[in-house]
């Protein structure tokens, strides 16, 4: 006997598809500074991201950032950081969540451009997709954002994107 049941995701949630989710931050500069702290953090001692006289011998013809380090430019990062009252990730969805327990489910990353000093990244989040899933512990609404990255000559040198989980119970 199989019962159907109402699908958690909302009118309101299925046009939020899309929305902008912030204001629009001042550009954030790539420093080396910054570049060092997360090569730092992440322990990669490849030369490409610090070795200057290394790094111009490479196709890349100077130093670059790692790639993971687009995240560094993620809007939710910077709204935790600048805005009042961001204290959880649900704070900042266009809508109410179905179920209050929430995770983490994914990020993904896309790169176009490599990121080097002195490069000024603009970006901008949005609604990428709402979608339901059965699990063994119950339904789980998937949220994804997709932060899509310019640099000062407005091409797109990458897309993150993360995913929250509103899951019942």
């Amino acid at each position: 006997f199989y019962m159907a049941t109402k699908s958690a995701i909302t009118t309101e949630m299925r046009k939020s598809i899309g929305k902008k989710l912030f204001q629009d931050f001042p550009p954030d500069e790539v420093s080396m500074w910054a570049i060092n702290r997360f090569i730092e953090a992440t322990t990669d001692d490849n030369p490409l991201w610090r070795d200057e006289r290394y790094a111009k011998k490479t196709r890349w013809g100077g130093i670059i950032a790692p790639p993971a380090f687009l995240h560094v430019f993620d809007p939710s990062n910077r709204a935790f950081r600048q805005l009042p009252d961001l204290s959880h990730m649900a704070t900042i969805m266009p809508f109410e969540l179905p179920y209050a327990r929430t995770f983490q489910a994914f990020n993904e990353f896309q790169f176009f451009i490599p990121l080097r000093p002195g490069d000024l990244i603009t970006s901008t989040a949005r609604i990428g997709d709402v979608y339901e899933r059965e699990g063994k512990s119950g339904r789980m609404v998937f949220i994804r954002m997709d932060n899509e990255h310019r640099n000062q000559r407005n091409e797109v040198v990458g897309i993150t994107s993360e995913a929250m989980v509103s899951i019942e119970g």
